[in-house]
């Protein structure tokens, strides 16, 4: 239900692991915020959506980038074919295009990459670094891109390891 609701809104959405419902005073703080980055424009968004909340609850900023290798090639599958980061310092390079002056001031925040399925690198990164909240850019996607690549957003919304505000862009909103 919480995945329909998603794909069709046009605010942000946030979405609680029922494992969450019943809230205590240390489960409502905010201590680190993170927010998953692929560099499309949903993602763009979804940046100064989590700058901001991680601005006005004083907690800790990671940009989180996954670099998908491949084992059978040794090799970035987008490498030198896509706009897509092909190295580990062109992807923190390009996040930090993403950030502002004051974003840098008022959050400190951390660029992480790591290597892997999106969704499974950003699930390791809640757990490893005790995350509190993700943010995500949404886009539309196809039944056929659902069925057969899966959505970070839905890994992360049924493992339930955190809490996970997801953004629309405006364009995809206002097409709806």
């Amino acid at each position: 239900m919480s995945e329909r609701v998603i794909r069709r809104s046009h605010a942000p959405v946030l979405v609680v692991p029922f494992g969450m419902m019943k809230a205590t005073e240390d489960s409502l703080r905010l201590a680190t915020v993170a927010c998953a980055v692929d560099l499309s424009e949903p993602s763009r968004r979804a940046v100064d959506y989590a700058a901001s909340i991680a601005a006005s609850a004083g907690a800790r900023l990671l940009l989180v980038h996954a670099l998908e290798w491949s084992e059978e090639t040794d090799t970035l599958p987008n490498a030198g074919k896509s706009s897509l980061p092909s190295s580990e310092d062109d992807a923190i390079a390009r996040m930090n295009e993403l950030l502002t002056e004051d974003m840098r001031v008022r959050c400190n925040p951390e660029l992480v990459v790591g290597y892997g399925r999106a969704a499974d690198e950003l699930q390791r990164v809640v757990h490893e670094r005790a995350v509190d909240l993700v943010v995500l850019g949404v886009r539309r996607r196809t039944l056929i891109d659902r069925v057969v690549f899966g959505s970070t957003t839905q890994g992360l919304i049924r493992h339930g390891a955190c809490t996970v505000l997801t953004v629309n862009t405006l364009e995809s909103a206002q097409r709806r």
